[in-house]
């Protein structure tokens, strides 16, 4: 089972998603987090410090910033999986040099093997595309790919919720 969660910064989603992990994965499942954020500056730091100590101790972290669909296939099979966050998945990609098309082709690679697996998995991504358009052409591509990717996640995904203002709102 694929859920997406999707909402703005600060909006919640991330311990929305949290509680939705430690309630699927109980004392019998094995919780995976996959942390995509690679922390550039102190303020980054600080907020991936904060979510370090406000998830479960017990959970395997796994820190992949690029390869998330060769670190997919090798998830023991029923655990669940918490991928934080598609967000900075893309950025690190285009950080990296990669051009619209080869992080197309990235995601839709990490789609067919979303649908390949066994584990339930809660994908967690910022909703960009609220806002103006930017004069920045790297904020607009960013923006651009992003609403693509939280396009097709949302299509594959068997839920999808948005988080708006700490409140879960189902919407598939």
């Amino acid at each position: 089972m694929i859920t997406f969660i999707i909402g703005g910064i600060r909006s919640g989603k991330s311990k929305f998603a949290c509680q939705m992990a430690e309630e699927k994965g109980g004392k019998n499942k094995g919780v995976v987090y996959i942390a995509t954020c690679v922390p550039f500056d102190d303020e980054t730091q600080e907020r991936v410090k904060k979510h370090k100590d406000s998830r479960p101790k017990e959970w395997l972290v796994i820190e992949e910033p690029r390869d998330l669909e060769r670190v997919l296939l090798t998830i023991h099979e029923g655990s669940i999986v918490l991928i934080e966050c598609l967000t900075f998945w893309v950025s690190n990609l285009l950080l990296d040099g990669k051009g619209y098309e080869d992080i197309c082709q990235s995601i839709a690679e990490l789609v067919d093997v979303l649908k390949g697996i066994s584990s339930d998995v809660i994908i967690v991504s910022n909703e960009v595309g609220l806002g103006g358009i930017s004069p920045n052409k790297l904020a607009r591509l960013f923006t651009d790919i992003m609403g693509e990717t939280n396009q097709l996640i949302g299509s594959v995904a068997d839920e999808v919720y948005a988080v708006i203002a700490g409140i879960p709102v189902r919407i598939k």
